[in-house]
């Protein structure tokens, strides 16, 4: 066991609780350290933990991942490290949001004159703002990607905390996925028809441990929200679809 102090489990469980007063269940829950995997940087210890929530009858998953890092180096030769930044701490949350949705009735309600819950996007498609659901919280969005129909919406830190004491407060954290699925829930599927779980698991910070990581991985609850699941070697093998 690891002598440096990462974030109490009873932080943890605050999370989980306010998630699940704005609606979401938890489906999973992933830790790994660098006292057992290999981190993709020297520091003396660090911690990365992944919960993911979803929301019962809609195609909706929220990851939420809480990166911890102690001590970094402040001499080192070609070998080692000759000299540490002991009192160093970096923790930050960062995660993305996947969801599927029915782009006729966003595009129903805009013609309807529902025109702030929607917008028409540079592409021409008719998306839902979730971006904006996020003003003014410790997460901001920052990348946005389309497959097989499934957005996923990746999230970042406003401001990386420089000690435990800075990380958000559970309900800081969590509000913004309240609001966000209130507005978005008339327009989700109720299930994806297809999912990609490549992003997953944390191929940057532990890089090439993505078998480990899917072995801590309740993939029972996964198959309950989609029919077909691709993207791992290691979890769900078969090939991309095709439609």
């Amino acid at each position: 066991m690891s002598h440096f102090r990462t974030a109490s489990h009873e932080y943890f469980q605050s999370v989980i609780g306010s998630m699940k007063q704005q609606g979401y269940d938890l489906m999973a829950w992933v830790t790994m350290n660098s006292a057992r995997h290999t981190f993709f940087t020297k520091v003396r210890f660090a911690q990365e933990s992944r919960m993911f929530f979803t929301v019962s009858g809609k195609s909706l998953i929220v990851v939420l991942t809480l990166r911890e890092s102690f001590g970094r180096p402040l001499r080192q030769t070609e070998n080692e490290v000759t000299e540490w930044d002991e009192k160093y701490y970096s923790g930050y949350w960062s995660g993305f949001v996947c969801y599927s949705y029915d782009s006729q009735k966003v595009l129903r309600d805009y013609l309807d004159g529902r025109e702030g819950e929607v917008s028409l996007s540079e592409d021409g498609m008719w998306n839902i703002p979730v971006s904006a659901y996020f003003h003014g919280g410790p997460l901001k969005t920052h990348g946005f990607s389309k497959v097989d129909g499934v957005i996923q919406i990746d999230l970042e830190p406003t401001t990386p905390s420089g000690s435990q004491q800075d990380l958000p407060t559970a309900e800081v954290l969590t509000h913004s996925f309240g609001k966000m699925l209130n507005g978005t829930s008339p327009f989700l599927y109720r299930r994806f028809r297809s999912l990609q779980v490549t992003d997953f698991a944390p191929h940057y910070t532990f890089p090439n441990q993505e078998r480990d990581f899917w072995e801590k991985f309740p993939l029972s609850r996964l198959r309950q929200i989609a029919p077909h699941i691709w993207g791992s070697d290691f979890a769900f093998p078969n090939p991309r679809p095709r439609f």
